[in-house]
């Protein structure tokens, strides 16, 4: 009998870039468990890699539509739609994403991306606005990590 590949023996076949065992390997992990969340998204995440954008969504959409779905499947779910065109559709759904976590500034930049490309300007404009305030919490983040900062309590950085 051959045993189940685990989650790990799929994400190395991705960073090696064998994604034929990846496939193979995520296949067999989700056949031995159908509705596992995580098995699907990690599924999609290997059709992704192969450019099987369609595929990818169609698995994505019915993990990201409970209510416990995580961010990495919504984003993930964007991307597959903006790969497709569907850019009104990658927008909704990094809109949920940013609902889970707003201080994201990649997702903020490609909602704002995805608002263009679907022909939503006056929104855009004022996301223009929120991703200046982000990029400044970012920079903020990174100058507290480079002063050690980062992990210390606010009133005890001083």
């Amino acid at each position: 009998m051959e045993s189940i590949p685990r989650r790990q023996d799929v994400e190395n076949s991705l960073a090696a870039r064998d994604l034929p065992k990846a496939f193979g390997s995520s296949a067999a992990l989700l056949a031995s468990d159908p509705g596992n969340a995580e098995y699907q998204a990690l599924h999609a995440t290997v059709l992704m890699a192969g450019g099987r954008w369609q595929a990818a969504a169609d698995i994505l959409a019915g993990v990201a539509a409970a209510p416990t779905a995580r961010y990495g499947v919504k984003a993930k779910l964007a991307i597959c739609r903006a790969a497709l065109g569907d850019h009104r559709g990658a927008a909704d759904m990094l809109a949920a994403a940013l609902a889970e976590r707003p201080d994201e500034f990649l997702a903020r930049l490609s909602f704002a991306e995805s608002l263009e490309a679907a022909g939503d300007p006056e929104q855009v404009g004022e996301l223009a606005l929120a991703l200046d305030g982000a990029a400044d919490a970012v920079r903020a983040r990174a100058r507290a990590r480079a002063d050690g900062a980062e992990g210390t309590a606010w009133p005890l950085r001083r």
